[in-house]
């Protein structure tokens, strides 16, 4: 009697972990009305990439013991078009972000947090392990050419690659890679390194901790960067054209360009070099800071 409990206990928990299981693994797909869109999850992996039509898409791949129970849900919060994926319960398992990690962050009601967060907020918990809801939520988000797009995830991360557009990434604890993009970028990451490769038009990056590589092609770059604490290292064509504002309070500043120096300091200068057309400013509370020629 007492195998046969074990048995029957054992195929009711196969039964309902496989369909867990399935849905984890299946892709479900949501295509957006227009090309403005917000997007918002607690943790996962978010790829953005080009898309041919006018109309963002998003594909959500649910992960983790407890996928099930998350829920995606249209809108922005706001009254606008977007996606949210909704977590049942305050606190969260990521296992990806390490055993020993954890960050606590306000949540509304609706799903939304950060610089966009709705009403009815509470205190939620996101750690590598312990107890919670297992689940995760990958995103694959097609852009329209010129679409406007914000992203929002807490822990994870978030790569992009040929997308041009109005587009805003924002992370409580996330490496950020972009590639080939063009348009107006703005990355804000709490925690977190940021790479740029290859990147065409106006370009902002505010980190608290963290590293910031950038590698820029256009020769009249407009590009902002602060961070709290971490190295800052962009190479800029030979040729660059910009107004420049260098700064570390706790690490050196270094360049290899011909600059034309306004106003020097022990830790700071401006100046311009070449036509000065563009606009560089870098800033770091503590870390070296260095424009380089490619």
């Amino acid at each position: 009697m007492q195998r046969t409990n074990r048995l029957t206990a054992l195929v009711g928990a196969v039964a309902t972990l496989v369909p867990s299981l399935a849905l984890a693994q299946r892709a479900e797909s949501v295509t957006l009305t227009g090309n403005t869109a917000a997007i918002y999850a607690l943790a996962g992996t978010v790829t953005l990439e080009p898309l041919s039509g006018g109309s963002v898409a998003v594909q959500v791949t649910r992960g983790g013991r407890d996928a099930a129970a998350l829920r995606v849900e249209r809108g922005d919060g706001r009254g606008g078009e977007g996606l949210r994926i909704t977590w049942p319960s305050d606190r969260v398992v990521y296992p990806a972000m390490g055993a020993l990690s954890s960050t606590t962050l306000e949540v509304a009601n609706d799903g939304t947090f950060g610089r966009a967060i709705g009403r009815g907020r509470r205190a939620v918990r996101i750690a590598g392990a312990g107890q919670g809801t297992e689940a995760w939520a990958d995103l694959r988000i097609g852009v329209p050419a010129g679409a406007t797009v914000e992203v929002h995830l807490a822990q994870g991360a978030m790569l992009a690659s040929n997308v041009d557009g109005r587009v805003s990434l924002e992370a409580i604890a996330a490496n950020v890679s972009l590639a080939d993009g063009s348009g107006q970028w703005a990355i804000d990451v709490g925690a977190g390194d940021v790479e740029v490769a290859r990147t065409h038009g106006a370009l902002r990056v505010a980190t608290g901790s963290g590293a910031v590589r950038m590698d820029v092609e256009d020769r009249a770059a407009h590009l902002a960067v602060t961070t709290g604490s971490g190295d800052v290292t962009v190479r800029a064509p030979a040729d660059l054209g910009a107004r420049l504002s260098l700064a570390s309070a706790g690490g050196a500043v270094v360049t290899d360009l011909p600059v034309h120096v306004q106003r020097e300091g022990r830790d700071a200068f401006r100046g311009t070099v070449g036509d000065g057309t563009g606009t560089v400013s870098i800033a770091s509370g503590s870390g070296q800071v260095r424009l380089l020629r490619q």
